[in-house]
């Protein structure tokens, strides 16, 4: 339901998992055990100078929200769209780097955060993490932005596919 990364645990591998929310963090703890590493924090881009965040969160259909976002303009698309409601809260911050440094070498990367996506990917330095596979989500336009574009190929990546929202980029093997 939802999960990309559940497929991925399905088949063994194991990683970290950093979400908004702590109760979805917890169900991954009980569900994946030893296999997920939990972080309950809010990635943002290298320059964002707070300790703290506001998040926009929507109430729950099921245990946990789908969509909760730091984007005031997206959590008001979502509820115009859904007729949802949401509360402000704040929550810990984590600049994209000092995750990647904290993380060290993953295989494959996977970032949805709510249409910040793209600002965050371009403020990262992937060296730091060296995946060989980034997946992420731009509900925004249907290819790569061409900053996306030159980000990647600067940094040896190539369009893999591409599905719905999700954007994704392998690293060429030398």
């Amino acid at each position: 339901w939802l999960s990309n990364t559940n497929l991925f645990y399905k088949k063994g591998w194991f990683g970290y998992c950093v979400d908004l929310d702590e109760n979805k963090l917890l169900w991954f703890r009980i569900c994946r055990r030893k296999k997920v590493k939990t972080i309950c924090a809010a990635v943002v881009e290298n320059t964002y100078k707070k300790k703290y965040i506001t998040v926009y969160k929507f109430n729950r259909k099921f245990l946990f929200s789908e969509v909760d976002t730091v984007s005031k303009n997206i959590a008001n698309k979502v509820a115009q769209f859904r007729s949802g409601f949401y509360k402000k809260i704040k929550i810990k911050s984590e600049k994209i780097n000092e995750l990647f440094k904290k993380v060290g070498k993953i295989n494959f990367l996977k970032i949805d955060i709510e249409g910040l996506d793209e600002k965050v990917i371009l403020s990262s330095n992937l060296s730091l993490i060296d995946p060989n596979v980034i997946l992420y989500e731009d509900n925004n336009t249907f290819y790569p932005s061409k900053k996306i574009e030159q980000f990647m190929k600067k940094r040896n990546y190539f369009l893999l596919f591409i599905s719905g929202g999700s954007k994704c980029y392998a690293k060429k093997i030398k």
